[in-house]
């Protein structure tokens, strides 16, 4: 997971994800840690092209919320579960030990051992049933074992609740087809029977350490689910009881109304079916005779035998020798270890002892050559009568595939393209500026060569062009920040200097881009450096506003102290030091000529108007009442205008309708001698 210099992968703030555990079609699952409550737990988080694809995402998280609803001792409990789009996952119960499929690679189980674990699956399933959910792909491969040897059954991963809409698609089948049931081989619509005719398949398993149904392909395998009758598991294993044979049978019946109608009979008809097969009733048994014998009585003497008879007697022994010798059964041997033998030495050895072999299965295998035994069953040293068979899976030649061209396509087309042939995928992720990100760039084998049907192909995916945040350089040193920016693989370009008193010389005062930019590798950044306050004057600040001389101190690195109450719109009056005198420091005094922004009246009632003035410091001045078309009262013109700077206090004039005053009387119209400006108009006149 996380490199050396990596901090671990949390999940939702809270679980630390450590270790990978295993994978599957659908998903990872990964040891982890839950920072909150100090245990360990199991999580499980889709992979990347199953979180992109809604439909495959909502399977997932009904999983979690299907799974969350059971709580049973036999069931791997979900504590947590997240269905956020990028980033779902969910925490289960971590369970030490072994799956069963692993278990039966060493061998199938005792007859009771068997029987004790299928009624710990079967109370799981029993729990499910009646919470509504159906599990729909039980196999060796979900049960996991404890520390303990108890049964666990996990992934409830495309189980659906009992009345929900399906989760599959038209014509596509989950579950596993090595324990798939005629109804989900059809397409129809599957119950609690198709757990329990998984159960008579595992069942089957677990006491003869192989499947009912095999095939060299997955629709083989599924067409002899619905049409060929199973194999006795007794014949398979001579040490399976009659009575587990018949609990077989029924729960792999081809019709779902046929098996058992749930799965506490199925357990109840196991414990009645598990008893020992009773040892074999002897047709010819010898009595010895008694230690006390009978007083003799007198008796004549036997009449002498011919020749003829003593001959008869003579042949009668020796025919009940030989009848003896056959009805004796044959000796038992020990089944030699065939393991890793080509099929004909393997043939050879079995044969020297009496036994029979045959070939079960043909598989290929990569790492083998041709007819070389890979299984065996009976395993090394088991007893079996000579005559008994050997039955072994030998390895054929492996099939040799051209590998494809999948440069350039998505990462879900290329694992598709791969996989569908049989080939095992393996993803690698690095930087490039010229494929687009999650692209393929190259693979390796190369396209065209020739590859065995499940070898692996790496499969390089772009991530792009990674950009990196620029940092923030101000108030560094030029050395400090250009060593930064090289460790970043980026330049650093000295855009000039400017005097600052607030900053040592050679100090970054500036920087573009700014910081936190994102930014790729070789990228730019320029700075402006301190010169330092050697020889730096006082700015001119008087007559500019309190905001503008902030402004200007700012720019020079200067820190400005007002003396007395201001606002931003107040005017410079006084600084010290003077402008262009040395600097005392970095510290420039003030002091500002308070003013107030006449407010607009128009429009106001007179009153209204008055106390606008007084609120902001100003005084009403005169009132002038004028003939106007406006309502009586109403302000419809000032002075000074509105906008206007004053000092507090200023007294401000408002004209005032008054529909009863006189009108203004129009001026003498006079020809003027010398031309002069026209007096300015006033101010209720609109303009």
């Amino acid at each position: 997971m996380a490199g050396e210099n990596q901090e671990p992968r949390r999940l939702g703030g809270r679980y630390e994800v450590l270790g990978l555990l295993g994978e599957g079609g659908m998903s990872q699952v990964y040891r982890g840690r839950d920072l909150k409550l100090g245990r360990e737990v199991a999580i499980k988080i889709p992979r990347p092209e199953i979180a992109r694809d809604q439909d495959a995402r909502l399977r997932f998280v009904r999983e979690g919320k299907s799974a969350a609803k059971l709580n049973h001792p036999n069931i791997v409990q979900v504590y947590d579960s997240s269905d956020e789009p990028d980033e779902p996952f969910l925490i289960m119960e971590l369970v030490p030990g072994e799956d069963l499929r692993q278990r039966l690679q060493r061998g199938p189980l005792p007859p009771p051992q068997a029987v004790a674990m299928m009624v710990q699956v079967l109370s799981a399933l029993e729990c499910a049933h009646s919470k509504g959910v159906v599990h729909r792909d039980l196999s060796a491969r979900n049960v996991l074992l404890d520390a303990h040897g108890s049964a666990r059954v996990s992934d409830f991963g495309v189980a659906q609740a009992l009345g929900d809409h399906t989760l599959t698609r038209t014509g596509e089948m989950l579950g596993s087809v090595s324990y798939m049931s005629p109804e989900q081989a059809q397409g129809k619509d599957s119950g609690p029977p198709t757990d329990l005719y998984a159960a008579g398949v595992l069942l089957f398993e677990m006491l003869t350490g192989r499947l009912p149904f095999t095939g060299d392909t997955p629709v083989q395998v599924a067409l002899k689910h619905i049409q060929e009758s199973p194999p006795s598991a007794s014949q398979i294993n001579p040490a399976v009881p009659p009575g587990l044979d018949q609990v077989i049978l029924r729960a792999l019946a081809k019709r779902p109304e046929d098996r058992f109608n749930s799965a506490s009979e199925m357990a109840r008809a196991l414990q009645e079916g598990s008893a020992p097969v009773p040892g074999p009733i002897l047709e010819h048994t010898r009595v010895r005779q008694s230690a006390v014998r009978p007083p003799v009585e007198p008796r004549a003497p036997a009449p002498q035998r011919t020749p003829y008879i003593v001959g008869a007697l003579a042949l009668l022994a020796v025919v009940s020798v030989l009848i003896g010798m056959l009805l004796m059964p044959p000796p038992s041997v020990a089944v030699p270890d065939l393991v890793g033998l080509d099929l004909k030495a393997a043939r050879q050895k079995a044969e020297a002892l009496g036994l029979r072999l045959e070939v079960s299965e043909r598989r290929p295998d990569a790492a083998a050559d041709k007819d070389i035994v890979l299984e065996q069953d009976p395993t090394p040293g088991e007893l079996r009568k000579q005559g008994d068979f050997v039955r072994v899976v030998v390895s054929q030649a492996p099939e040799r595939i051209v590998v494809p061209d999948v440069a350039g396509k998505t990462e879900p087309q290329a694992v598709e393209v791969l996989e569908t042939l049989g080939f095992r995928v393996l993803l690698e992720r690095e930087e490039s500026a010229s494929v687009p990100g999650g692209r393929v760039i190259r693979q390796d084998p190369p396209a065209g060569e020739e590859r065995t049907r499940g070898s692996q192909v790496k499969v390089f995916i772009s991530t792009g062009t990674v950009k990196t945040a620029v940092p923030n350089l101000v108030g560094m040193g030029r050395e400090e920040a250009e060593l930064l920016l090289k460790s970043l693989e980026m330049t650093l370009v000295v855009g000039g200097t400017r005097q600052d008193a607030s900053a040592p010389e050679g100090t970054v005062l500036e920087q573009l881009p700014s910081p936190g930019t994102l930014a790729v590798k070789g990228r730019k950044v320029s700075i402006i450096l301190s010169a330092g306050s050697l020889g730096m004057t006082a700015p001119d600040l008087e007559g500019k506003s309190l905001k503008e001389a902030e402004e200007m101190a700012r720019r020079s690195g200067l820190k400005l102290v007002v003396e007395g109450p201001s606002s931003p719109q107040d005017s410079v009056v006084f600084q010290d030091p003077l402008p262009g005198d040395p600097l005392k420091g970095s510290t420039v005094t003030v002091k500002t000529n308070p003013s107030v922004v006449v407010p607009n009246l128009s429009g106001l009632i007179e009153d209204d108007a008055c106390n606008q003035l007084e609120e902001i410091g100003l005084k009403l001045g005169e009132t002038r009442r004028i003939n106007s078309a406006a309502p009586e009262g109403e302000v419809v013109g000032q002075e000074p205008d509105s906008g206007m700077e004053v000092s507090p206090g200023t007294q401000v004039h408002l004209y005032v309708s008054d529909p009863s005053a006189p009108l203004p009387t129009p001026d003498p119209v006079l020809t003027p001698i010398d031309p002069s400006p026209p007096s300015p108009a006033p101010p209720w006149v609109p303009r």
